[in-house]
């Protein structure tokens, strides 16, 4: 797979004495896939063939991606995610994954093979949840925030002019 592909995915800290990603701060680990590595990667329906057998970790801020063998890891923000689905398996041909949608039509895929996509997903629903609330809270406070100093430039620009068009004194043999 090309690496544009995962172009979304940031490259996070090294990974501690424990084979975990260094957390930032302020972020706290929500769940933790099984012991063994079991996670597929999908850039829209194709497969990336050097993050597949991976542990998958959700974080308050991010979805990490482990790969044991290279100890390489990568993750993609919350903020990133737009939506969420699930797509079945079918019988032994294909495993139950979990869409995560980008930018239309980008998406990934996390491919679940050992189970555990339907408690992932619910946990990832609850971190987007909080996400949300987050960034709307922010929003409402950021167009307050704008609001009030658009409202007091106006209540100043509006006594400048008032200021400005008050009759003057007139003068001398002037009408």
């Amino acid at each position: 797979m090309a690496e544009n592909h995962l172009s979304d995915f940031s490259v996070p800290a090294a990974l501690s004495d424990i084979s975990h990603p260094q957390l930032k701060p302020g972020e706290a680990v929500l769940h933790t896939t099984g012991p063994t590595p079991s996670i597929g990667l999908y850039y829209n329906d194709t497969k990336a063939t050097e993050w597949q057998s991976c542990t998958c970790i959700l974080t308050s801020m991010r979805v990490l991606l482990i790969n044991p063998s290279t100890m390489l890891t990568i993750g993609l923000l919350l903020r990133k995610i737009l939506q969420t689905s699930e797509k079945p398996g079918f019988l032994n041909f294909s495993h139950p994954k979990i869409r995560l949608h980008v930018i239309d039509p980008k998406f990934y895929m996390l491919s679940f093979r050992e189970g555990g996509r339907d408690e992932f997903h619910q946990k990832l629903r609850s971190a987007m949840t909080v996400k949300t609330s987050w960034l709307e809270s922010f929003s409402r406070r950021r167009r307050l925030t704008f609001l009030t100093t658009v409202s007091r430039a106006l209540k100043t620009s509006k006594s400048w002019i008032q200021d400005c068009c008050k009759p003057t004194q007139q003068l001398k043999g002037y009408p």
